[in-house]
């Protein structure tokens, strides 16, 4: 039998930034409290959605279900400010995460290299059997652009009873992709922020 807790321990523990952040803003004492009971209402979403189809886990276990556990923790210790601690503590990881692309995309090289790979990257980790639903368009060279019409970060985070988590997740497509120099990210609206659609157009504006 799959021992819940024990992966859940092992993911958080993978947070490190995230422990770093709750140990500056609260006590030891809360802080500590705050990522047990993280650790258990991780384990109960593990459990709970143990039968989910297994490419939906890609995206449920390692981001989904850590970012709602945690957040929930959060509400039972500090419901006011919950939502903005969870937003920093993903921005900040984001950005981290980032660095590596705003460097390599000043490369041109890098640049067409990336674009090229959005359509199959999207296909295989963002495609139907992972919950997503795509329409991919037709563009000139250096242009790729893409409509996500069904989103399992939205499905999930509604099940989960914190469907107001799941614009954090579409923050983090800005904070990846926003600065990346000689490229532009744009987008007009998300499912989870209320659109009909999650719209990514990303193009080179520098060869």
């Amino acid at each position: 039998m799959r021992d819940y807790n024990k992966q859940a321990v092992k993911t958080l523990k993978k947070k490190t930034s995230w422990k770093k952040e709750l140990n500056k803003r609260y006590t030891n004492d809360t802080a500590e409290k705050i990522w047990k009971s993280a650790e258990e209402k991780l384990a109960d979403m593990y459990e709970q959605y143990a039968d989910i189809p297994k490419e939906h886990h890609m995206h449920t276990d390692n981001y989904i279900f850590v970012s709602a556990a945690v957040y929930k923790a959060l509400q039972e210790y500090d419901p006011e400010t919950a939502f903005q601690v969870l937003e920093e503590m993903m921005k900040n990881e984001t950005l981290k995460k980032a660095e590596y692309l705003q460097k390599m995309t000043r490369h041109a090289w890098f640049r067409k290299a990336f674009l090229s790979a959005w359509t199959p990257g999207s296909k295989k980790f963002f495609g139907p059997k992972q919950g997503f639903k795509n329409k991919f368009y037709t563009t000139k060279k250096g242009e790729f652009r893409m409509d996500i019409t069904q989103c399992p970060y939205h499905d999930y985070t509604v099940k989960l009873g914190c469907p107001e988590i799941g614009i954090l997740f579409c923050k983090n497509d800005e904070y990846g992709y926003g600065d990346l120099y000689g490229m532009r990210f744009e987008r007009e609206e998300t499912i989870c922020g209320g659109g009909k659609r999650c719209d990514f157009h990303l193009m080179i504006t520098k060869e």
